[in-house]
């Protein structure tokens, strides 16, 4: 790898608690991840980013923070109702 290449962040998903594939690769880093059933989960991190799952994390979609600050932690009660905060006193 070259000295200026970012690795890419994984997300890793199973479907039977033991083996595990590439479910996602990001250029920037995620520190937070939440989950409210087995289809729903969403991903948080660097420069606001939010990444979705509705179905299991087959695939993740990008959701809009509304900012740039690095979120380090999320939560969600349900598919709808969620908080993510993050540095600078972030709260989404």
């Amino acid at each position: 790898a070259e000295e200026d290449e970012v690795p890419a962040q994984v997300i890793l998903r199973t479907t039977n608690g033991n083996d595990w594939s590439v479910s996602s690769e990001e250029d920037d880093p995620l520190f937070a991840v939440t989950a409210v059933d087995a289809q729903r989960a969403w991903v948080a991190g660097d420069f606001g980013l939010i990444f979705a799952t509705a179905n299991g994390g087959a695939s993740w979609e990008f959701q809009d923070s509304g900012g740039l600050e690095i979120l380090n932690g999320i939560d969600f009660v349900d598919g709808q109702r969620g908080v993510a905060v993050g540095q600078g006193g972030t709260i989404v």
